[in-house]
């Protein structure tokens, strides 16, 4: 063979395995995903086989994959169990004081959960297999769980803590896991699997991160007040009997601030969608009607008849209905409009005592609020551009029996970033606050949602 031909047939090799290993990265290069396939192949015998005993006097490695990605190979020991992980390098900046002042540098770091990263877990007695994570998200609270039960291989797709589908089985031997590509996965789960949770397009979510700025500009204006609202025509009056508010003297600076309740907040939100469109924000008596019936019996009847126990429901629940009419062009009540967020995207979920049935939702009630993270993170994927208002409902135990009663007024963003990164912006009587937040001060309360259609049209009063 002459050298020219050589050199022919070396560039046709060449080709050949460029076109061979294009399809394998095409997927995770899409979603800007290191992939360690590669790597896991060349040290599959030297650290994915050995036991922990072997594994302990091993120092961390740093390879490089095919597309010049840089990840740390390392075996941590957890009890009665051990992990190899294999991470990708992600960069921080550190703030470096000294005599010559702050300075900034960056450093490199592996984490075990970030964004590609898999993890192998087996148990430390024999050596056997327990489960592979792959953290196929930017979020770090999404990611895919194989295990294996008797000679057969499962796979779980888990969002913060929820079981989103659970127990897919895949016609694979555990071990092919070991040196599985990430397209080796999807492709194997394209149709089980609910891949459209992480396909995201974050363009999608602008008007939503749009309202979310232009409150957070407004928040210093508002000063949280019982039972203040503003009325249609914009003046300021009673939520309860519709009279004028007069501003109290200790109000600083008042013509420059807005009184809101709890539901005024959400009432002046949802005022800033309808008066671009309308050129009026909403009036306050459609808002107050009844959106489900009580029983005329019992302990709920006689304190319904001095207090309105479902106000923050009904005022929800007509403030999107009203705003679905605006949309549609069709005068609709709350009971045709479909504005109740029902969806039960989860079966099950891990908790302290193991894997537990996911109650979902309860009709008139919501959701329970331990159960919000993951449920919005699903919302937000699956209908981008919506936020929701939530009735929180509290229950008073030291009646019996016991009462539930709707309070406060809750508005929820969720959204993809323009790096596909999941977030949440909450505000209630306000303020911005978080879910974590709201977790602590309403551990065992319930929150019912109802969506509605963000715009970049957004201009409270």
């Amino acid at each position: 063979m002459s050298g020219a031909q050589k050199k022919i047939y070396a560039g046709i090799l060449v080709c050949i395995c460029i076109c061979s290993v294009l399809p394998l990265f095409a997927e995770y290069n899409r979603r800007g995903m290191p992939d360690s396939v590669m790597i896991r192949r060349e040290i599959e015998e030297s650290w994915l086989y050995p036991p922990m005993s072997v594994l302990q006097d091993k120092q961390p490695e740093v390879r490089r994959n095919e597309a010049g990605e840089l990840f740390e190979v390392r075996a941590e020991e957890n009890e009665d169990r051990f992990s190899v992980i294999i991470a990708p390098r992600e960069s921080i900046s550190l703030s470096v004081y000294s005599d010559n002042g702050v300075s900034t540098m960056t450093s490199d770091v592996y984490p075990a959960q970030s964004y590609g990263s898999w993890i192998l877990t087996k148990n430390i007695a024999d050596n056997s297999f327990v489960s592979v994570k792959y953290y196929i998200s930017t979020d770090e609270n999404v990611f895919l769980q194989f295990r294996s039960g008797g000679d057969k291989t499962f796979v779980d797709f888990i969002v913060y803590g929820a079981f989103a589908v659970r127990g897919v089985q895949l016609g694979i031997p555990v071990e092919k896991l070991y040196t599985a590509s990430f397209s080796d996965i999807a492709s194997w789960t394209k149709s089980s699997l609910p891949w459209e949770y992480i396909n995201v397009m974050p363009e999608l979510y602008h008007s939503v991160l749009q309202m979310v700025q232009v409150i957070r500009e407004n928040l210093s204006r508002i000063v949280y007040t019982e039972d203040a609202v503003l009325e249609g025509d914009a003046s300021l009056v009673h939520l309860t009997n519709g009279e004028p508010f007069s501003v109290p003297d200790d109000i600083v600076d008042a013509e420059n601030k807005l009184l809101l309740s709890s539901g005024g907040f959400v009432k002046w939100i949802v005022d800033g969608l309808m008066m671009p469109a309308t050129g009026g924000a909403l009036k306050i008596a459609p808002l107050l009607k009844p959106t489900i019936t009580r029983s005329s019996l019992g302990m709920t009847s006689v304190l319904g008849q001095q207090y309105n126990l479902s106000f923050a429901l009904d005022w929800t629940r007509n403030l999107a209905a009203a705003a679905e009419s605006v949309y549609t062009g069709n005068n609709m009540l709350y009971a045709d409009s479909g504005v109740d967020v029902k969806i039960n995207p989860f079966a099950s979920e891990l908790s302290p005592a193991g894997i537990v049935m996911s109650p979902g939702y309860i009709k008139n009630a919501g959701y329970s609020i331990t159960h919000l993270q993951s449920l919005f993170y699903i919302l937000a994927a699956q209908e981008p551009g919506k936020f929701y208002l939530g009735a929180l409902r509290e229950t008073d135990r030291s009646k019996s029996p016991e009462v539930n009663f709707f309070t406060n007024c809750i508005a929820f963003f969720p959204y993809f970033d323009a790096n596909g990164k999941y977030g949440l912006a909450v505000f209630m009587n306000g303020v911005e606050t978080s879910l974590e937040k709201l977790l602590d001060a309403y551990p065992s309360s319930f929150i019912h949602l109802v969506r509605i259609s963000s715009s970049d049209l957004f201009f409270p009063e």
